[in-house]
């Protein structure tokens, strides 16, 4: 699913315009390049990498996703605030992982695990039944900013980059 090691045909596209991507060139887990994702939350709530396929992906016999993921060390965050990152397979979204400041980590998320939740499922998290996962269109990953504290509106204040590398089913 990575395919951002050559921007032409990488169909890796962004929720909208208040985010940036770019290639980053010398700092990847594999390979020579990873992909910069910068964001402000005061301006959009709403960092999302996607990519879309064309030809369905068939992910039946796959036992999860995962990426590495770097998080810029100089992220803002007001108080209380965590950075996580979570996946969307269809229409199929993870529990959110944890991202380290500073350092690569793996995130990972098995298919096989109660950590999805299908919209409009009402809120119940079950394992992706492989059936489900026959004809996979999309594929997306989410920054979320994680806090405990009660937020109105825009008042979420992550503001930084993160990078991505290795995106893949195993």
């Amino acid at each position: 699913m990575e395919g951002f090691e050559d921007n032409a045909s990488s169909r890796w596209t962004l929720y909208n315009d208040l985010v940036k991507m770019a290639p980053e060139e010398g700092k990847a887990t594999e390979g020579r390049r990873s992909l910069k994702v910068e964001f402000d939350f005061a301006v959009s709530l709403w960092p999302i990498l996607m990519r879309s396929s064309a030809t369905p992906w068939d992910m039946s016999s796959a036992k999860g996703v995962s990426v590495d993921v770097w998080t810029s060390p100089e992220l803002y965050s007001a108080k209380g605030e965590t950075p996580k990152l979570y996946a969307e397979v269809e229409k199929f979204k993870s529990k959110p992982g944890e991202m380290g400041r500073g350092k690569w980590v793996t995130i990972r998320w098995d298919f096989g695990e109660a950590v999805w939740e299908k919209e409009k499922k009402g809120g119940k998290e079950a394992p992706i039944a492989p059936a489900d996962l026959k004809t996979v269109a999309g594929f997306s990953l989410h920054v979320l900013s994680d806090t405990a504290d009660t937020r109105e509106g825009w008042d979420y204040r992550m503001k930084g980059y993160i990078l991505v590398d290795n995106i893949r089913t195993y």
